[in-house]
């Protein structure tokens, strides 16, 4: 990463908090999509100096929880979600009930 500079606007600040927001900028300049969140950290830990390995992780998580940026692990869960299917229970013709 050779720019330093980083940029989000203010809603994304106030929405996510500035931390989170800072995290979001800074993987925006990396290929998120083979990496998993441990790894994404670490790459983004390099040049948010200011932030903790753990502060950066949580924020790392909370954005690919929210689909905010994807990883390699963010795209397995995907392909592994099975559908939740409901079956609609009528009601019967049983009288029983019946006054």
């Amino acid at each position: 990463m050779d720019n330093k500079n980083f940029t989000f606007s203010i809603q994304e600040a106030e929405t996510l908090g500035v931390e989170c927001a800072t995290v979001l900028a800074a993987t925006k300049k990396i290929d998120t999509l083979s990496l998993s969140a441990q790894e994404i950290s670490n790459h983004v830990e390099n040049t948010l100096s200011f932030l903790s390995a753990t502060q950066v992780l949580n924020n790392v998580k909370r954005l690919i929880d929210l689909r905010l940026i994807k990883s390699k692990i963010s795209i397995s869960k995907k392909n592994n979600h099975k559908p939740n299917i409901y079956k609609l229970k009528l009601p019967s013709n049983n009288n029983t009930g019946k006054r």
